[in-house]
């Protein structure tokens, strides 16, 4: 029987690893998920699949706001280099053809993914599925989130019980196999 200590220790480290996790996809929050369900009480299963949800969802927030806040950065930026520049060294180097193609199809894609985020619906639907199956990734779906200025209630509502779904769902199983 797990102590009330262990379970502090549990919830506390799937808050860990949820917040890693949101800012590094190979660290498989799921996994840590069903292994905190399967290995403890039905309470500290329960509060590891919380912890873990509120602690990436915190991740992403924070991925989301920066995002935002690199928008607006950009924008200010984009002013200041309409300025003309000082001849210099780098006044004559011309750019790689190849470096350029690859500029353009950055920014095909980019476009393309944001017409996707168009609409406030079609945001939210977007982010949903994406919080929920994974597909499209969440860490892409919140750049794109940020980058389009959704709205911090929709995208913190919306991420928190999208992962609380996901991860319900990944450790039923072996809350299932404990009734």
């Amino acid at each position: 029987m797990a102590t009330v200590d262990s379970i502090a220790i549990l919830v506390a480290a799937s808050l860990g690893v949820g917040f890693t996790s949101a800012f590094i996809p190979w660290i498989n929050a799921e996994l840590l998920t069903l292994a905190a369900v399967a290995t403890t009480t039905s309470g500290g299963g329960l509060g590891a699949v919380v912890a873990v949800t509120v602690g990436q969802t915190a991740g992403k927030v924070l991925i989301y706001e920066a995002v935002r806040a690199g928008r607006n950065l950009s924008a200010r930026r984009r002013t200041k280099a309409d300025r003309p520049r000082p001849a210099g060294r780098a006044a004559g180097r011309r750019r790689h053809p190849r470096w350029q193609a690859f500029k353009a199809w950055v920014k095909r894609w980019s476009d393309r993914g944001l017409a996707l985020m168009d609409t406030r619906a079609r945001r939210v639907g977007v982010l949903a599925a994406s919080a929920v199956i994974g597909f499209p990734p969440l860490l892409l779906t919140t750049v794109a989130a940020g980058a389009a200025k959704m709205h911090r209630f929709d995208f913190v509502t919306v991420t928190l019980v999208g992962r609380l779904i996901r991860f319900a769902v990944v450790a039923w199983p072996a809350l299932a196999l404990r009734l």
